[in-house]
């Protein structure tokens, strides 16, 4: 295409290819030259466009989306202060106490990255770690005060495992169809229409089309700079870490903050944030010694990098 900018229709997300799409038809219906060049294609372009649209809106965020994710975090809370409840109860001045404190942290090992498990297999584990809580390892649990704590945390998962089936029947119930293939055929027709208003213009002059051109050209640069530039995902194992000071052994694992800066390409430097930008997990930071944490890119950022730390 002479006139037309190029764009990676491909590479933007689907609301931005959706709104993309719909500039283009609002456009088109504004120039009257331009519908009357692409009528061969414009009607099947509206009509795909109509089922994208559809599409888009009922693969938004669920209406449960939000509260599963507050009860997967109430849940994961509890699990917290169960292992910090036991972690404490290593020290208890109560040898039967320390002594089922170490039972239960030797437990409740296997179930330390619970909380980074699909939905799925953290509800499995969620229930497997009450049966034997509340099962095997009672008289320890008791021993602890972790009754109230196992009660909370039951009726949490239940809680959780009803929104996630209601979430799922709602899902089950939408049209199925498969945004990509309908992204691909809106595409030809995207291609289609801009050839013909480039044939247009070679055959006709480019008078009639002009105002056209330029306008769509300037949409084809926003999105190239505004939602493909803007979303690309950046690799956190480059990012610089700052060094961790030494933390003293208090009896509790250590959890710090890293600070975490990345440099991009145009020399900006933004500073990450927890929980938006990146997630930690900690390896063997409950007793003196080399410690680590594991730090996962999260939204604009992907991968993970390890950072040591140590504990004196």
């Amino acid at each position: 295409m002479k006139f037309f900018k190029a764009i990676k229709t491909n590479h933007l997300r689907n609301e931005a290819h959706l709104q993309f799409m719909l500039l283009l038809k609002q456009l088109i219906d504004t120039t009257a030259a331009v519908k009357a060049v692409v009528e061969r294609y414009y009607p099947s372009f509206v009509a795909l466009l109509d089922r994208e649209e559809t599409l888009v809106d009922l693969s938004k965020k669920s209406e449960y989306t939000d509260r599963i994710s507050a009860a997967d975090s109430h849940v994961d809370n509890i699990i917290t202060g169960i292992n910090r409840t036991i972690d404490a109860a290593l020290h208890h001045f109560d040898p039967d106490v320390a002594d089922a404190a170490k039972v239960l942290h030797d437990m409740m090992k296997p179930f330390g990255r619970v909380a980074k498990k699909p939905y799925e297999e953290e509800s499995a584990a969620v229930k497997v770690m009450l049966d034997d809580l509340t099962g095997k390892y009672a008289v320890q649990s008791q021993k602890l005060g972790l009754t109230p704590w196992l009660t909370e945390l039951a009726a949490a998962q239940d809680e959780f495992e009803t929104l996630v089936n209601e979430r799922n029947i709602e899902y089950s119930e939408r049209p199925k169809d498969n945004t990509q293939a309908l992204r691909n055929e809106v595409d030809v027709e995207y291609y289609n229409i801009l050839e013909r208003v480039d044939a247009a213009a070679v055959f006709n002059g480019e008078t009639a089309y002009q105002a056209f051109i330029d306008q769509w050209n300037s949409r084809i640069d926003y999105f190239n700079e505004h939602e493909i530039h803007h979303h690309r995902r950046y690799d956190i194992a480059n990012a610089r870490v700052g060094a961790i000071a030494d933390i003293p052994y208090n009896g509790q694992p250590a959890t710090p903050m890293p600070v975490i800066h990345y440099i991009k390409a145009d020399g900006t430097v933004e500073t990450l944030v927890f929980e938006r930008d990146f997630s930690l997990v900690y390896k063997h930071n409950d007793r003196p010694g080399t410690a680590q944490t594991v730090i996962h890119g999260k939204g604009t950022y992907k991968g993970s990098i390890e950072v040591t730390f140590n504990i004196v």
